[in-house]
């Protein structure tokens, strides 16, 4: 028995000494990352009057992860201080960096609607927002003589945990100082870079949000010259309801903007000019630089294969004058080139419809829309042949709420748009258009004239 167990012993031994041998996962995370900072506001106050705080900070946590891992595919918690909440991504393309700000902000602003639903919330806590960017290098011997930011990895089951480590990194948490709750702060480099890709194409959608509030010398950044601080919201015509009354004896920087009634604010195209006295263009054309080209790992979820599907959401857009908005599919199109259609969103695990919607409708055209009906006003079915699918899509119709004057097309999936209305609708004949063009729109102005009866 003596000799049986040596044996035994001998060999399990062996067995893990190989095992330290095998390889692991050597994978290379070198590349450009977004960080994303969401932080509750107020929160030692509130968590003394309201003893039930617990699970509304639980909700919080929940709902803003549900809610980024909608936004960005390949999103994972980096860690959690306190009543913050962090999220780290690898950039898997240029749009990941173009859109995130705009993304992030839909976020933030879902997440603040989550808490106020609440009672006793709303003015007594909030949540500040901050996105901002780094190239991280991969170096085993964590030499930093030549980058800024690296990465520190520790082994796990099946995985690595990531940490990082650098001057851009905690550039993001310093800048995290100087927001107030519902805006976003959005640091240079990224801001920068978002207004040259736009001055590139002539396309200033997200470069609109974003305004440089102030400018503050950080500690052990930019060799204490002073940073630029932008901030990222959906308005910035001034008026007297800009900010919550008091937040400008809260904010230096509310403050500045309330005295000169917005005359502070700087257009972030300026932050071109600024890295260019600074000599630090490379720092911003580096992101571009460093997005890994090596194709999306296949993402795991927790849902059974079978249960998954791919979900079409047509929107079909009235403006205020009942015309509805049509767009022609780009001619490099693989599925039915240089037709009209309405536009077209993917329903995503964990959302609605609406929110799908407006995801990819404010993405393509620039538009915000309201349901005019919750449930859809006609359903259909796509077969793709090419990959043997069927896709079914619901259709449904909207009120566009926002920039019906001024939309703004993604040219990578439509090349114009017009709106037509019930008396020029048939000038598109049907071979130019989606299959049941005309009847869908016929459908529209049925339910149209319903809504007015009532």
């Amino acid at each position: 028995m003596v000799e049986d167990y040596t044996i035994i012993k001998d060999k399990i031994k062996e067995s893990l000494i190989n095992l330290e041998d095998k390889p692991f996962l050597k994978k290379d995370f070198e590349g450009t990352y977004l960080f994303f900072s969401f932080d509750l506001v107020n929160s030692t106050a509130f968590k003394n009057r309201n003893k039930q705080w617990g699970k509304l900070f639980d909700g919080f946590v929940s709902q803003s992860k549900i809610l980024m891992e909608q936004e960005f595919h390949f999103i994972k918690i980096w860690k959690m201080v306190g009543d913050e909440i962090l999220f780290y991504m690898q950039v898997k393309s240029i749009d990941d960096l173009h859109f995130a700000p705009q993304r992030t902000y839909d976020v933030l602003q879902k997440c603040i609607e989550f808490i106020e639903k609440k009672d006793r919330v709303k003015s007594n806590l909030s949540i500040k927002a901050t996105i901002w960017s780094a190239v991280v290098y991969d170096s085993e011997d964590k030499n930093t003589e030549n980058c800024d930011n690296i990465i520190i990895k520790e082994r796990d089951v099946d995985d690595y945990i990531l940490d990082f480590l650098g001057l851009d990194i905690d550039a993001g948490f310093r800048i995290s100082k100087f927001v107030i709750g519902s805006v976003l702060v959005v640091d240079a480099k990224l801001a920068c870079l978002i207004a040259g890709l736009e001055k590139e194409t002539k396309d200033k959608h997200i470069s609109n949000f974003m305004r440089i509030v102030s400018y503050q010398q950080l500690k052990g950044v930019w060799d204490n010259r002073h940073y630029p601080i932008v901030w990222y919201r959906n308005e910035w015509d001034y008026s007297k309801d800009m900010f919550v009354y008091d937040e400008r004896y809260n904010s230096e920087i509310v403050k500045q903007i309330c005295d000169t009634k917005g005359e502070c604010l700087d257009e972030v195209s300026l932050l071109t000019n600024i890295f260019k006295d600074l000599d630090k263009r490379n720092a911003v054309e580096n992101l571009k630089e460093k997005i890994i080209k090596e194709a999306n790992p296949i993402l795991i979820s927790k849902i059974p294969k079978d249960k998954l599907c791919e979900m079409h959401i047509v929107a079909i857009c009235v403006n205020s004058n009942n015309e509805i908005l049509i767009a022609k599919r780009a001619s490099d199109k693989n599925t039915l080139p240089n037709t009209w259609e309405f536009g077209c969103s993917q329903l995503r695990l964990h959302q609605d419809f609406i929110s799908a919607i407006n995801k990819d409708y404010i993405s393509d055209f620039g538009i915000k829309l309201k349901l005019l009906k919750d449930e859809p006003i006609a359903t259909y079915i796509m077969e793709k042949s090419k990959d043997n699918r069927v896709v079914p899509g619901l259709i449904f119709l909207c009120r566009i709420e926002e920039n019906e004057n001024a939309i703004n097309l993604d040219d990578k999936k439509h090349s114009e748009y017009k709106f037509i209305n019930q008396e020029n609708y048939k000038d598109i004949h049907g071979n130019e258009a989606v299959p049941d063009f005309h009847k869908r729109i016929e459908d529209a102005y049925k339910f149209l004239e319903f809504l007015v009866k009532e």
